[in-house]
């Protein structure tokens, strides 16, 4: 809560992160991202970003929804 998780974005997701935080920050905005536990195991996350109403300009919440279980079964 509070804390910058762009170092748990797997690398090569880096630059869709940046976009879609920069979008919630202004609005919102929705995308797939993958997450990297302690370990370094993959986690395929939907991020959905979201501008809070608050005295701070640059506030958003984030909402992540585990697609594991979606990609076994597309798989």
């Amino acid at each position: 809560v509070g804390a910058d998780f762009e170092p748990r974005v797997a690398p090569e997701m880096r630059p869709s992160y940046r976009s879609l935080l920069a979008a919630g920050v202004e609005a919102s905005a929705r995308g797939v991202l993958e997450l990297r536990d302690t370990a370094g195991a993959a986690l395929p996350v939907i991020a959905s970003f979201s501008r809070l109403p608050s005295g701070s300009p640059r506030t958003c919440a984030v909402i992540l929804t585990d697609r594991s279980e979606q990609q076994r079964i597309e798989r």
